[in-house]
């Protein structure tokens, strides 16, 4: 059986916060071609390596059930949103593609790590103890000290309980945080399911995953079918093969408070590819299907006018720090020149980060949480604020 690989659809895509708190042809080669050798897996090693295998994972792994997000509540603001949904709107929706307004630290530097909404207002009354209100385009808002509230403009509406539970609910679908772990999130055709108990299911256009929270799972789409038994086995499209048994979903973290009584300053719009879509499992070099997302996005940014942008590239926690180093340039490099293949005229500066950046965690309570590391393998595009 030939070696192939096949998209998954990964997260519900949107303008997204972790809860829980990435064209040249592919023969053309980024600046820094160095060998490395192979990067250890967090699951045992396979023996049928030629097993078919989803993109960005090692044969007969199965994808985590995605962590759920909600949308940033920065996006309520239409001025902030604007920019965001200016780039959005000229490309298709697809799970592992995301956008966010770039928050800034003092003298303008891109704020690193997680991030978490916080609302603009005009007009803002504190109270000193955390409890306050705020006008939001128009809409009044009052926050509880224990960062409870509720905001509603007829379209968009979030209801945030003091206990971390809260509901998000916008034309692209809605959020639910039940405060126990437990949660549900259904955006853009995709569901996610987490129980709470290590179990959770997910949805999307034909792919479905199942993490029955005991080592076993499934995973099918259009191409391949993964049968994971739990005792070192799985069985790929009929195939045995070695593969570790599926960590398990991690429980869902608190719903963000209803945000600091004070604006923040956003300096331009961050656009996030997961490494499944734009790279074989431990490669640097783009993947042949990349060429569409990375067509897409080079003809939004120069409708957009942007000149100048930031490329970085970031890893997991898996592997050396300079391993993981040298991957994230070599990433990063690899977007770089697909975008100026694909006409991009804008300035880039290309940036590796490594594994020093993650937007989820690594590890859960000392336990693997791969939904997080499929986060943290990532390429950022900076488009500043003109």
């Amino acid at each position: 059986m030939s070696t192939r690989t096949t998209q998954v659809a990964l997260a519900a895509t949107g303008l997204a916060a972790a809860l829980l708190l990435s064209s040249c042809s592919a023969q053309a080669e980024p600046e820094r071609p160095d060998p490395t050798p192979a990067k250890p897996s967090a699951s045992p090693a396979v023996e049928a390596a030629t097993a078919d295998a989803v993109a960005g994972f090692a044969p007969g792994e199965i994808p985590p059930v995605p962590l759920i997000r909600i949308p940033d509540l920065t996006m309520l603001d239409a001025a902030v949103a604007a920019p965001t949904q200016a780039l959005r709107s000229a490309l298709t929706d697809r799970p592992g593609l995301s956008f966010a307004p770039a928050r800034c630290e003092s003298g303008g530097v891109v704020a690193s790590g997680p991030s978490v909404g916080l609302p603009y207002g005009d007009t803002i009354v504190n109270s000193g103890d955390g409890s306050g209100s705020f006008t939001l385009n128009g809409i009044d808002v009052v926050v509880g000290g224990d960062g409870s509230g509720v905001w509603s403009d007829g379209t968009t509406n979030v209801v945030i309980g003091g206990d971390g539970s809260g509901t998000y609910n916008d034309l692209e679908g809605s959020v639910v945080i039940n405060g126990d772990g437990s949660g549900t999130s259904e955006r853009l055709g995709a569901t996610i399911v987490v129980n709470g108990d290590g179990s959770g299911t997910y949805g999307f256009d034909g792919t479905t995953i199942v993490n029955n929270g005991d080592g076993s799972g499934t995973y099918s789409d259009d191409e391949v079918t993964i049968v994971n038994l739990g005792d070192g086995t799985a069985l790929v499209n009929g195939v045995e093969i070695q593969a570790g048994p599926v960590a398990p979903v991690p429980s869902v973290g608190s719903f963000p408070s209803m945000g600091s009584l004070a604006p923040v300053e956003s300096c331009g719009v961050i656009i996030t590819l997961e490494d499944g879509v734009l790279f074989d499992f431990d490669k640097y070099d783009l993947r042949p299907a990349s060429v569409e997302v990375i067509d897409e996005l080079a003809a939004a940014l120069q409708e957009a006018g942007s000149t100048s942008l930031v490329v970085s590239g970031h890893t997991d926690a898996i592997g050396t720090d300079e391993y993981n180093q040298r991957l994230s340039e070599q990433r990063a490099d690899a977007v770089v020149q697909g975008l100026l293949s694909a006409g991009v005229t804008a300035a880039i500066d290309a940036q590796g980060f490594g594994e020093s950046q993650p937007v989820a965690p690594n590890e859960l309570n000392g336990q693997d949480n791969p939904a997080g590391r499929q986060l943290n393998r990532r390429v950022e595009i900076l488009v500043p604020s003109a």
